[in-house]
């Protein structure tokens, strides 16, 4: 209980939280990976598919479900370029060359 009281009050280093600051916001390889496909391929199709068969059968909401599936895209490919554009700020001193990572 002595160590709870003196740890009231103080803010937790990153350390602390198991966060590194140069890693922040990074993803791994196959992660990135992953979401990059489902951002480039998998969202903008789900949503053309959504919006013909909802035309041709009638299907409720179309606008909405649409417009929602192209927001979360938007927002993952702002996520995925800043976890892009992270990696490379991490890697530019020499750890990797471009080369290397295509």
């Amino acid at each position: 209980m002595d160590g709870l009281k003196e740890n009231i009050g103080k803010s937790k280093t990153e350390s602390e939280f198991g966060m590194n600051k140069k890693n922040i916001f990074t993803l791994e390889n196959s992660i990135y990976d992953t979401w990059k496909w489902f951002a480039q391929i998998f969202l903008p199709s789900l949503g053309a598919l959504y919006f013909a068969v909802a035309k041709i059968w009638g299907l409720p909401y179309a606008q909405e479900i649409v417009g929602t599936i192209t927001a979360f895209d938007a927002f993952l490919g702002v996520c995925l370029g800043i976890s892009s554009d992270n990696y490379y700020k991490n890697n530019k001193n020499g750890d990797s060359s471009i080369d290397d990572m295509l």
